[in-house]
């Protein structure tokens, strides 16, 4: 019966705020959880909000170097809150420009999280490590600041180049920070 509310409620949200493309042009939805996603929109903010949240989320932009571990993008979530990340752009771990997906089935023993190619976008909240890519969902986190990274080994960021355009969006904190 959860499950039903929650669909009806995200269905609402979604019918609510989808602008009519005309007969001409087609109807493509912007609500899918594509991993390889390349552009935020407000409306993607909207089926969040749907989430039975009190205040409408914030989203923030950052520009994500890849010469720094762990940028700290200064975002405190709270326990048990979502948290969605997007990402577009090129950057560099030293050998070639990739999206924030990193070097297809290159990984490194060494590198922030073993398990994830090279150049990719991960996270971390608190000891948690997490891979994003071009875009994550993630129901709740422990809580704590949101720091970003490309996957690489640390110590080898000096090579590094370029950067990723990286959107964040949350529940608002209700002391409203």
């Amino acid at each position: 019966m959860k499950f039903l509310l929650i669909f009806l409620t995200i269905f609402a949200a979604i019918g609510c705020n989808r602008q009519s493309t005309g007969p001409s042009q087609s109807q493509t939805s912007n609500y899918s959880i594509d991993s390889r996603a390349n552009s935020t929109n407000s409306n993607a903010n909207a089926n969040l909000y749907a989430f039975n949240e009190s205040l409408p989320p914030t989203s923030e932009e950052f520009n994500v170097p890849a010469n720094v571990m762990w940028f700290d993008t200064g975002v405190t979530l709270e326990k048990d809150k979502w948290v969605m990340i997007q990402a577009k752009g090129e950057w560099s771990y030293g050998k070639g420009f990739f999206d924030p997906e990193g070097k297809l089935n290159y990984l490194r023993q060494d590198a922030l999280l073993d398990r994830v190619e090279v150049g990719a976008l991960v996270g971390k909240v608190n000891d948690e490590t997490f891979y994003i890519g071009q875009r994550m969902h993630m129901p709740g986190t422990g809580g704590g600041k949101l720091y970003l990274s490309i996957n690489d080994a640390p110590g080898s960021f000096a090579d590094n180049k370029g950067s990723l355009k990286v959107y964040v969006t949350y529940p608002q904190r209700k002391d409203g920070r």
